[in-house]
């Protein structure tokens, strides 16, 4: 989030810092929402759509990668920055800092994150967009500034056979919800390991890949107390839920990837739509949300709305009937394995 963070208030201040002073014009709410509405331009606009969404607004600066304009008969600014001729970043300053009670109900669907270097920011997943918000004081005027960036911008983000993914800025691009979801906060479908269906019993008399208990596995193990001993660690594409419901490229993550996200990403406790769960920022300075879906055993859901449990692809092969996965609570996030036959949710990865 901090990176994200820095290249928001480093555009914000390009616009502060070409302020002029203001006429002291009365504030005025009705304007104020105006103002604000004006900036709901779609994240990945061209230029010239925006400019065309503009219209009518006094342009005052026209570069490369940034259009400013200022409010008529107002010294309020709004101003655009762009990546590849794509909207990356939104700025909107107000001449009197009277207008935060209105810039407060326009941000009331976000969620307050906390104070960073002194300003306040918020996100909103639902949206795919940050926020910060300061007040500040150019040549005795009170200014009030607030800035919005996605969470992934289009370089970090895309979609691959009609489902998206973000760049995290690790070996593979993770998908943006589970398996069997419709959005990020939606829990999606439970899988047993190695099956690529979701269904209401998920015990050993019910799993594909054994001949009823724990100890006659008939595919996928490296040990020969346990069943028939074939050496495969690794789940093969047709008994990948990933790559079985999703096509293209997309399979589940290996042990080693799971690891990765693990490591080298930031985990953060947060909530989405009232659905509670972990923000994942990767190296990138770019997220996703996992909701904690808690687990299937037998007919009954466990530990809904406290835990998170996530299959790999890859098998603990000093204990075959079981597959690595991850586990996350408030606390933080753990490497675990669990008995094949249970329903975990399954987070898909694309190179």
């Amino acid at each position: 989030m901090r990176t994200i963070y820095r290249f928001l208030l480093m555009t914000v201040l390009i616009s502060v810092s070409s302020c002029k002073e203001d006429s002291s014009e009365p504030f005025n709410p009705e304007v104020i929402k105006i103002i604000l509405q004006s900036a709901d331009t779609e994240w990945g606009a061209s230029k010239s759509a925006v400019q065309q969404a503009m219209d009518g607004y006094s342009e005052i600066a026209n570069e490369d990668d940034f259009l400013e304009y200022q409010i008529p008969n107002t010294q309020h600014k709004v101003s655009f920055q762009f990546e590849k001729d794509q909207l990356c970043t939104k700025a909107i300053i107000l001449s009197d800092a009277s207008g935060s009670s209105e810039v407060s109900s326009y941000i009331s669907s976000y969620q307050y994150l906390g104070m960073l270097d002194g300003v306040k920011v918020y996100n909103n997943m639902a949206v795919n967009t940050m926020a910060i918000t300061y007040s500040l004081n150019v040549d005795g005027r009170g200014l009030l500034v607030v800035g919005f960036r996605p969470h992934i911008t289009p370089d970090q983000s895309g979609s691959e056979n009609g489902h998206t993914y973000v760049d995290l800025g690790l070996s593979v691009k993770w998908a943006t919800m589970n398996i069997g979801a419709n959005a990020p906060e939606e829990y999606g479908d439970y899988f047993a390991w190695g099956e690529t269906t979701a269904k209401t019993d998920y015990s050993w008399s019910t799993y594909k890949w054994c001949n009823g208990l724990y100890g006659t596995l008939i595919k996928y193990n490296t040990i020969s107390s346990y069943g028939t001993v074939d050496n495969k660690s690794q789940l093969e594409l047709a008994d990948d839920a990933a790559n079985a419901n999703w096509g293209g490229t997309w399979r589940m993550p290996t042990y080693a990837e799971l690891t990765e996200l693990r490591t080298k990403c930031t985990w953060t406790w947060t909530t989405l739509n009232g659905v509670n769960g972990m923000n994942v920022t990767g190296p990138s300075g770019y997220s996703f949300f996992l909701p904690v879906a808690g687990y299937r055993s037998d007919t009954s859901l466990n530990s809904v709305g406290s835990s998170g449990n996530y299959w790999s692809s890859s098998l603990n092969e000093f204990t075959p009937s079981y597959a690595w996965g991850v586990y996350f609570n408030s606390i933080g996030a753990n490497r675990n394995d669990n008995g094949r036959c249970y329903g975990r949710s399954v987070r898909a990865v694309c190179p």
